[in-house]
């Protein structure tokens, strides 16, 4: 049963991992494809206030 508990959390653990590199390389690619600044935007509440 330990066997399998651990099994799963590690294969759980490079899930995750896969999932925060995917989204960094989509936010990247989102970022230089538009030039509307994603992550500025995000940041600083986006750019529609004067």
């Amino acid at each position: 049963m330990r066997h399998s508990v651990k099994e799963v959390h590690g294969f759980c653990m490079y899930l995750i991992l896969a999932f925060i590199f995917v989204h960094l390389v989509g936010v990247f690619l989102a970022e230089h494809k538009s030039n509307k600044g994603i992550i500025s935007d995000m940041i600083n509440g986006g750019g529609g206030h004067p």
